[in-house]
């Protein structure tokens, strides 16, 4: 990198693990004091191909590391998303720092704001990487900044309470938000008329049993000093008012007790510290703005159970903020939420106490409609300020006094804009002065698969003497006593009634559709797409073609019939037969299942020579080239952009080879093809002097069109034998340039022309020969006439003796050997010289 000499690398080039995820995570962080927070992280990465490329994944947790909230999220998609550099096939190791995000080829280093976590503490960040089998990543110089550090000092004093009023007696917890540098080491609390009326525990609960309005003070201190912050008359207790029994702000990260059900594992309920109400920092949100590809899909923010024993005109209140989206040509789009009740554990949540559907005229909006994504940045955003509707109050009565009831925030989809709720308040009136009977049951799930049964439990209060219920399609229909198990044979929704009295007194509570009997549901099937993986392969699921609506049916087998296993065969159409099967009652339905391969062939290639034959002609196919490339399915072709070279082409050349798989889907790659001339003659020649004129013959080995001779005194002449007569004696540069059809190649000699000797009629002597010329070792020097004398003489080219010997064939013939062994390759000069000193020069040469 730019600075040091180690990285952290993920080596995906060599990690054959789609989709595993593998992360460093850092030590946890404190960013108490710190202010304008900021991350910066270098980077480098290539993609392998278009169809491998990895992902890069950051994240912050502020709860220690238990969950995380995502930063950064990116794969490169070929326009310079992730990337450092471009494309290779080849395994990318960063060499220079180009190499890297700085450098700007493609994307720069990652640059986050952290602000919204200013102060926050237990503090972790995550850097995952996603592997897809593609190339290298690197990771470095992870960096955190900030613009100022708070200074060791006195601490702050802050707390927050979970209720403020109600009947006595009222229950207090109070929890202590107080923060500084060092942090706060002891606490007194201060509760006038409460009991105790003080603490030092940090997080203290307190009892008020008499009516009236109460302070509440907290001084906090350190090794630096102290600090009191008093709330002035929050605590009201009051014998005719209602208390709040309730409370949830959700500021405390992992403790409030919600739960999500997120049918479709797409966009759900989140926690947001961006917008929440009118006290506080977090608040659960429902991120509608960014839900683009399920509409109509639900998602529900599920509370704890909430025991309502005791309690008398429950009330549920809360906040929340929403406005709706607009387009650019005005239209708008709302979305929905909606308030359940479940009164079976959590089983069913059959009663809807409230809808929230904006209709234009501010019946649910608490704020303008607006084409951007929509988050409260003030007070005057929320329910209740101002504009739009006001807080919604709901009635929970119809629950008062059971001990399991549970609340399901239901949010529908439709693209429109983000919702946020918090501070969820439920509250009741004082114990009434009455003494009449106040009707209330509960039962066992009341939706189930018929024939099923439920049983009812009587949990009135003011000790009614007797029950009278009525269970309008049930078996039995009314009953005097519980608890009572009632059967329903039949599908319907149900009414249920329980009228109860003390003889003088009497109340009635009627839940209308309480029962809900289904039957099970027909198999219904969707059609889909799948595409083969990079082996050539796709598994179905059931999940994947079925629509069949839920049922309380019990747990029906269900199974798929025909291929589910997809191989390169199955590309197309396939059947596929979708059977619920619940022992007495089996219903199927038909999917097709479009098998697509759409995966690119990996290529690989390698650079090759191409050698021109005799004929000035070179031919490359594929199968020179082509270095391993594969496909998941099948390749059906290979075509080269140039498969035939001539002599124009010597040198580099750069072809393209397309390799296209049985679907069409083709890839390419680019080869570095280095033409030569595989037929280049090698030039050799000899001579033999006679005086003045040298008798040239072209000793070349290879195939020739042209054989050009320069003299080396300015004559020339073309032919494989050719003489020449030089006008005096001296060395000459002798070249022979050969010539076949592509390649010019000369070879150069010097030759020694010594003048004009006697000639070989001079020693009124027969034929004389010299064989094998050119010779490796031995020449043999033969004479085929009378001849009285002569002395033999080797020597160089320039006029150097090297062997001699006298009196050579008296009388006659004579065959004489000459080694030319141990002689350098070249050309040496035999001399063949009478008694009365006529000579005869003849060229020989040695070769290897």
């Amino acid at each position: 990198t730019n600075s040091g000499s180690k990285a952290a690398k993920l080596d995906n080039f060599n990690y054959d693990a789609s989709g595993q995820r593998d992360a460093i995570v850092s030590p946890v962080l404190d960013f108490t004091g710190r202010s304008s927070l900021r991350l910066t992280v270098d980077y480098a990465h290539r993609r392998y191909s278009q169809n491998e490329a990895d992902s890069l994944i950051l994240s912050i947790s502020t709860d220690g590391g238990n969950s995380y909230n995502r930063l950064f999220a990116e794969a490169e998609d070929g326009s310079g998303t992730l990337a450092t550099g471009y494309t290779t096939t080849a395994e990318f190791i960063p060499s220079t720092p180009d190499d890297w995000c700085y450098a700007g080829v493609l994307t720069g280093c990652i640059d986050l704001d952290l602000s919204a976590y200013d102060g926050q503490g237990n503090v972790r960040l995550k850097i995952e990487n996603v592997n897809d089998y593609g190339n290298n990543m690197y990771v470095d110089n992870v960096q955190l900044s900030s613009n100022c550090f708070i200074q060791p000092g006195a601490p702050t004093a802050q707390f927050s309470y979970s209720a403020s009023s109600g009947c006595p007696p009222i229950t207090v917890q109070y929890t202590d938000e107080s923060y500084g540098n060092p942090a706060p080491s002891s606490w007194s609390w201060s509760f006038p008329g409460g009991s105790p009326s003080s603490s030092t525990q940090q997080n203290p609960t307190v009892t008020y049993g008499t009516d009236g309005t109460y302070d509440v003070s907290l001084t906090v201190s350190n090794g630096n000093g102290s600090d009191t912050y008093t709330q002035t008359g929050i605590i009201t207790v009051n014998s005719n008012t209602s208390t709040q029994f309730y409370f949830e702000d959700f500021e405390v990260a992992g403790q409030s007790g919600w739960t999500l059900t997120n049918p479709d594992g797409d966009v759900s309920w989140a926690t947001t510290t961006n917008a929440a109400g009118i006290n506080g920092s977090r608040s659960p949100w429902m991120n509608f703005f960014n839900y683009d590809n399920a509409i109509g899909e639900v998602d529900s923010l599920n509370s704890p159970a909430l025991d309502l024993s005791g309690q008398n005109n429950v009330e549920l209140t809360f906040d929340y903020a929403y406005a709706r989206y607009v387009d650019a040509n005005g239209a708008t789009t709302a979305d929905k939420i909606e308030v359940f009740v479940s009164t079976d554990g959590g089983n069913t949540y059959p009663d809807l106490v409230f809808t929230g559907e904006e209709n234009g005229t501010g019946n649910f909006s608490t704020s303008a409609d607006v084409q951007t994504s929509f988050v409260p940045s003030s007070a005057g955003d929320w329910c209740g300020s101002g504009f739009g509707a006001s807080c919604p109050t709901i009635d929970l009565s119809a629950y008062d006094g059971l001990a399991d009831v549970r609340l399901s925030v239901v949010s529908t989809n439709n693209y429109g804009n983000n919702f946020y709720i918090d501070n969820i308040d439920l509250g009741s009136g004082c114990a009434p002065s009455a003494t009449g009977p106040i009707a209330s049951f509960s039962s066992t799930n009341a939706t189930g698969c018929a024939p099923f049964s439920v049983t009812y439990t009587n949990n009135s209060l003011g000790s009614p003497s007797s029950e009278q219920w009525l269970f309008p399609g049930g078996n039995p229909a009314s009953s005097t006593s519980s608890p009572v198990t009632v059967s329903y044979n039949n599908a319907g929704q149900y009414d249920v009634t329980l009228i109860v009295s003390d003889g003088v007194e009497g109340d009635t509570l009627l839940r209308s559709n309480y029962v809900d009997a289904q039957t099970p549901q027909n198999a219904a099937c969707q059609n889909t797409t799948v595409a083969l993986n990079g082996n050539g392969i796709y598994s179905l699921s059931a999940s994947e073609i079925d629509v069949t609506p839920s049922s309380q049916c019990g747990n029906p087998t269900i199974s798929l019939t025909g291929v589910t296993t997809y191989i390169c065969n199955n590309v197309g159409q396939n059947n596929v037969v979708l059977t619920y099967d619940y022992g007495s009652f089996q219903s199927s339905c038909v999917a097709t299942v479009t098998v697509v391969d759409n995966r690119f062939p990996d290529v690989y290639c390698a650079n090759t020579t191409v050698s021109l034959d005799v004929n000035g002609v070179g031919v490359l196919s594929p199968d020179d080239v082509d270095n391993g490339s594969v496909d998941n399915c099948s390749i059906t072709s290979r075509t080269l952009s140039q498969t035939t070279f001539s002599c124009a082409d010597i040198g580099p050349q750069f072809v393209v080879m397309d390799v296209t798989d049985a679907s069409g889907n083709t890839e390419s790659c680019s080869i570095l093809v280095n033409v030569v001339d595989g037929n280049v003659p090698i030039p050799s020649f000899g001579y033999g002097l006679n005086g003045l004129e040298v008798n040239f013959n072209n000793a070349s080995a290879g195939n020739w069109i042209t054989a050009d001779w320069n003299f080396g005194d300015g004559g020339t002449a073309q032919g494989d034998l050719v003489s020449h007569t030089y006008a005096a004696p001296g060395q000459y540069l002798v070249s022979l340039t050969l010539n076949n059809g592509c390649t010019s190649i000369t070879e150069v000699d010097t030759i020694t022309v010594f003048g004009n000797p006697n000639s070989i009629e001079d020693f009124n002597v027969g034929r004389i020969t010299a064989n094998p010329n050119p010779t490796q070792d031995v020449i043999e020097l033969s004479y085929a006439g009378p001849l009285t004398s002569v002395d033999l003489e080797l020597q160089t080219m320039l006029g150097q003796q090297i062997w001699s010997k006298s009196a050579v064939a008296l009388g006659g013939p004579f065959n004489e050997r000459i080694s030319l062994a141990n002689l350098a390759d070249g050309n040496y000069v035999l001399s063949i010289i009478d008694l009365t000193g006529n000579r005869y020069d003849l060229v020989v040469s040695k070769i290897e």
